[in-house]
């Protein structure tokens, strides 16, 4: 066929604009393709109720201010040395960065792998998977409980005629019953056997002393911190012993290093979670490692054992979590090497990060998908007047969840649930100024 100049011409245009209009339409396609990530936004939210606390922000606690930079160098990822201390310190050393956040938004979906129905997934019993009716999983959160029998909040109970109610708010009780799967920071050790370690503080509750975690509805407790050792291995081991009576299933501790290491997975309403838990909370090193048959617990001084752990139990489950004792004591800001750590245990396949240990509140981040939230402070501890948060994840079949922060105040060696407007208002502008780029809302 012969084409005249002004017919190759029209030739040559048509061929141009079909190859833009292709190019055109692949873009788009891209730019709507979705991944499981982003298919359900998951909100922070604050919580809203009727009761009346009092107004005021804790005496220790500024709400207002931008946030301290420290330039100090990362912490590394080296064990550090094993030096026992009459005087310890609970802190890795590594300097508070309050400018090292990659903020994300409050609109947030997440990194799923398809479950397999690998042998360590356990079934809830019918009773826990009755509590609640809906389509997703509630896992509720609390940080650090410590039920020390010298001072602290069990004379306060025991003053109380062991009125539970007077030291735990009864809304927090009723949430802690609701939720499908209940968890905290087991940061005593329960025995009325072993010896103290040569440490500053150290913690220890009667054998009698079980039943509060029964009566709080506690599912699960992390040994990994650094005071479930706190009177040697015949306490630690009792402490192990007691809480498989109770029916209270543990995490980051064991007898051995398979122990410490192991996973705990639940299979709730179709959903499987997997909940790993390690510590990496002292300068000097008191609390011993969980290493080959030697006791202890699940170290993240070094976090590649961590990361292998995680990365196989994200193949076993359909959502994720690592609940972790890290960070630095007292100070409202989470540090560079946290970040860090973070954002590799979100490459290998964590959905969620739940952190405690500095005594304190931090701010929350998100690591892509990924909820951060590095520190919920004391839960019930001690006399001190301060903040706490609990958390609760709640978990679709998709993989995806909802971010609750739920305020709370330790206050007079109790625990309350902030549901005042004037306190919500104090304690999200703290929350807020740490944690840049989330939006809370009621």
């Amino acid at each position: 066929m012969i084409f005249s100049g002004d017919n190759k011409k029209r030739i040559w245009w048509l061929l141009l604009c079909t190859v833009l209009v292709m190019a055109t339409i692949g873009c788009s396609q891209k730019g709507n393709t979705k991944s499981k990530k982003t298919e359900r936004s998951a909100q922070v939210m604050a919580t809203v109720k009727d009761r009346q606390t009092e107004n005021s922000a804790p005496a220790d606690v500024s709400t207002t201010g931008s946030q301290e930079v420290n330039s100090e160098a990362e912490t590394t990822g080296e064990e550090p040395q094993t030096v026992p201390s009459a005087g310890e310190s609970d802190s890795s050393g590594a300097a508070a960065q309050g400018d090292s956040q990659d903020s994300g938004t409050a609109a947030q979906g997440n990194p799923q792998v398809s479950a397999q129905n690998a042998d360590p997934t356990t079934e809830l019993p019918q009773t826990m998977a009755q509590k609640g009716d809906s389509d997703y999983v509630s896992f509720l959160f609390a940080g650090d409980v410590c039920l020390e029998e010298d001072g602290f909040v069990l004379d306060y109970y025991d003053e109380v005629g062991q009125d539970l109610n007077q030291c735990v708010d009864p809304n927090l009780q009723r949430r802690m019953a609701a939720a499908d799967i209940f968890m905290l920071n087991h940061e005593y050790t329960i025995s009325a056997r072993g010896s103290r370690l040569d440490k500053y503080y150290t913690f220890r509750a009667d054998p009698s002393r079980m039943h509060i975690l029964q009566e709080l509805s506690v599912d699960l407790v992390s040994l990994a911190n650094n005071h479930i050792y706190d009177y040697g291995y015949d306490a630690f081991a009792d402490t192990i012993a007691l809480l498989d009576q109770a029916g209270i299933r543990h995490v980051g501790g064991g007898l051995n290093q398979s122990a410490a290491e192991e996973v705990v997975y639940y299979t709730v309403k179709g959903v499987t979670i997997g909940v790993v838990s390690a510590s990496r909370a002292e300068k000097y090193v008191i609390t011993p490692k969980a290493e080959g048959d030697n006791p202890g617990v699940f170290w993240m001084y070094d976090e590649t054992r961590l990361l292998e752990v995680a990365a196989d139990a994200a193949t076993r489950c359909d959502y994720l979590v690592a609940y972790l004792h890290w960070g630095t004591e007292d100070s409202k800001y989470f540090e560079n090497y946290q970040h860090r750590i973070a954002e590799e245990l979100e490459n290998v396949g964590v959905d969620a990060i739940i952190g405690g240990h500095p005594h304190v509140v931090q701010g929350m981040e998100y690591v892509n998908d990924m909820p951060v939230l590095y520190s919920m402070g004391d839960f019930w501890f001690n006399g001190e007047d301060k903040y706490s948060i609990m958390v609760q994840l709640d978990i679709y079949k998709d993989g995806s969840s909802n971010v609750e922060i739920i305020p709370c105040r330790q206050q007079g060696y109790a625990i309350h649930e902030i549901t005042d407007d004037a306190g919500k208002q104090a304690f999200f502008s703290y929350l807020s100024d740490l944690s840049p780029g989330i939006e809370f809302y009621n």
